[in-house]
């Protein structure tokens, strides 16, 4: 159960117990009443499991196939070794007729060690006034 979804539970409850408004609960939560109201439901059939988003553990809709995927990956390793994401992506597409999109291509070369994702740079978080001269004689 994650975070927001322990929150949401935590706000039935309150509600279920007359301890919180529904308008109060759904605005907190930033839905409206009548999906609270739903929420509220599915809390009293199916307890806190009524509540966790049925999608987890799923595999995406718009996944690629594993036929497809083992293709671009002995593509991505033969013929496109020292390529970078985006023209190993524009290649398959133009050569290869395969379409995908460069940040996949990029995790497939992660995946097989071909690309490694470099380290970002740490944001600077404080400045340092320099010093400033006197402004005598001016």
């Amino acid at each position: 159960m994650k975070t927001d979804e322990r929150e949401r539970s935590h706000l039935v409850w309150a509600c279920v117990e007359a301890r919180l408004r529904q308008r109060e609960a759904s605005e907190r939560l930033g839905i409206g009443v009548r999906q609270f109201k739903r929420l509220v439901r599915a809390w009293k059939q199916a307890g806190d499991a009524g509540l966790v988003s049925r999608q987890h553990g799923r595999p995406s809709n718009r996944r690629m196939s594993a036929s497809r995927r083992a293709e671009s990956a002995a593509l991505l390793k033969d013929k496109y070794t020292g390529f970078g994401a985006t023209l190993a992506s524009e290649k398959l597409l133009d050569l290869d007729g395969i379409k995908v999109s460069v940040e996949t291509a990029r995790q497939m070369q992660i995946s097989l060690g071909l690309w490694k994702p470099k380290a970002r740079r740490a944001k600077r978080t404080t400045w340092t006034w320099r010093w400033r001269g006197s402004m005598s004689g001016c």
